[in-house]
């Protein structure tokens, strides 16, 4: 599988993530399956919200709801993996792929784009095996991919966004789709699948592994402080780690099936979770109790990220919608549909 800048690095992005890959029938510009919306992110100046819809990258004024610009380039590519804005919120950055008979060396794209105009500024190619996930850093600065190898390993690679050279790449054991992520001083990667991974993201040193002899992690989000590391447990609970000592300090449990998205709020207090049982949970990061759960998705929750002032969840789902709901009571405020959308 595959949060950023300071828009919440920490909420995932990841941004994460093969989820929001819409796979294409060979020969058509048509997805084979209509994933709906696939990740939200938020620009620094909380004023411009990017998601992916299917294979599409489209912007939205985030103060009125109101679609801006759906920025092209990107219909020959079966999968768009992960955007972020960059520090300023005047350019957004995107990865996508489109697959070649040649599974070890997929076209991999970074495209670079002004957000104001929706013009493409640059294009380079990255390489490597097919994606699992990718995610920024925080400054935009670093990418970070995962790539299952075979049956048994899985590769993490870390590229320089300005140069697209590999920083680092180092191969680890067990799981499938494994997530990555940035703390939020883009010092450490961690890596899921079996177990977690903690790499010094400089030099691709192994810090430590977490959670060893468990069930599969699939999300991952760090705390905004760098501090707490979330992750969801095959189980369908979600655990939380301490980065430095590596112990499990608590477990949420609640939802009925998988969630694919963990966010924190700016302050740290709160953790959201997006789930495929179709609702949201808020939970009290403290003390692991559920705050409240938020319903209105028909499908899959497939991405969650707070606004900067903390006030404000935004998810996306497969079922074409993007949902703003007030965190201190729960209430849906705002519903984007995708009938609405520009095609």
């Amino acid at each position: 599988m595959i949060s950023i800048n300071r828009l919440l690095p920490f909420a995932v992005l990841l941004i994460a993530v093969s989820t929001t890959a819409a796979a294409q029938q060979p020969g058509s510009s048509q997805p084979a399956e209509d994933f709906g919306f696939g990740t939200v992110v938020v620009s620094p100046d909380d004023r411009t919200l990017a998601s992916l819809d299917n294979s599409d990258i489209r912007l939205w004024d985030l103060a009125s709801g109101k679609e801006l610009r759906k920025l092209k380039g990107q219909a020959s590519y079966k999968y768009v993996y992960a955007i972020a804005f960059t520090p300023d919120s005047r350019r957004l950055l995107s990865v996508s792929e489109r697959t070649t008979e040649d599974k070890t060396n997929p076209d991999q794209t970074l495209r670079e784009w002004d957000v104001a105009s929706g013009k493409e500024l640059r294009i380079a190619k990255v390489h490597g095996y097919e994606v699992d996930h990718v995610t920024f850093s925080a400054d935009a600065k670093l990418i970070a991919m995962t790539s299952q190898l075979g049956t048994e390993s899985i590769q993490v690679r870390v590229w320089d966004v300005a140069s697209t050279t590999e920083v680092w790449v180092k191969v680890t054991y067990f799981g499938e789709n494994a997530e990555v992520q940035f703390n939020l001083d883009k010092n450490i990667v961690a890596s899921g699948g079996e177990w977690i991974t903690l790499w010094e993201a400089s030099t691709g040193k192994e810090i430590r592994t977490l959670d060893r002899d468990q069930s599969l992690i699939w999300s991952l989000a760090f705390s905004p402080n760098g501090k707490l590391l979330a992750g969801v447990s095959g189980n369908r609970s979600i655990r939380l780690w301490d980065v430095a000592t590596g112990q499990e300090l608590r477990t949420f449990r609640g939802h009925t099936d998988l969630s694919f998205s963990l966010a924190f709020s700016p302050d740290g207090n709160i953790l959201a979770s997006g789930s495929e049982d179709k609702t949201i949970k808020l939970w009290d990061v403290a003390t692991g109790k559920e705050l409240r759960t938020l319903r209105g998705h028909t499908d899959r929750v497939r991405s969650v990220t707070f606004t900067h002032d903390g006030r404000t969840l935004i998810s996306c789902s497969k079922d074409g919608t993007i949902k703003f709901w007030r965190v201190s009571d729960g209430r849906e405020m705002r519903t984007l549909r995708r009938s609405s959308l520009t095609l």
